[in-house]
């Protein structure tokens, strides 16, 4: 984890940078302010399957700043997400099935099928 710290007379940013995501802390007339952003790699929706997940989480903690507490139903569905994707990519993987993490297309077509077999 890289940490920075950038004094500009009155406003104080305190930089941290955890597995793909700078959260940057704002201290401003004794107000904090504070912003997650996703480097490029991950706001790739072809490269990242959960992407709607994620931002809904990283936005339910930066609206609340930080507590997550508040954010367990958002945290928790970007959990299932990353499970349910991961454990496909890796049954494709062992089945020898590419590319290993479906398009994105196949990925639409995969969760309308999912929800219809798991709706109330």
């Amino acid at each position: 984890m890289q940490n920075t710290v950038i004094n500009t007379n009155i406003k104080y940013f305190i930089i941290f940078e955890y597995t793909n995501i700078q959260v940057y802390f704002l201290i401003f007339k004794k107000k904090v302010h504070i912003y997650l952003k996703m480097s490029n790699e991950i706001q790739n929706s072809d490269s990242n399957p959960c992407l709607q997940e994620q931002k809904l989480s990283l936005k339910c903690l930066q609206d609340n700043f930080g507590d997550k507490t508040k954010c367990e139903p958002e945290i928790e569905n970007y959990k299932d997400c990353k499970t349910f994707w991961y454990d496909l990519f890796r049954e494709r993987k062992r089945n020898n099935i590419k590319p290993y993490m479906p398009s994105l297309k196949e990925r639409i077509e995969i969760k309308k099928e999912f929800m219809s077999g798991h709706t109330n």
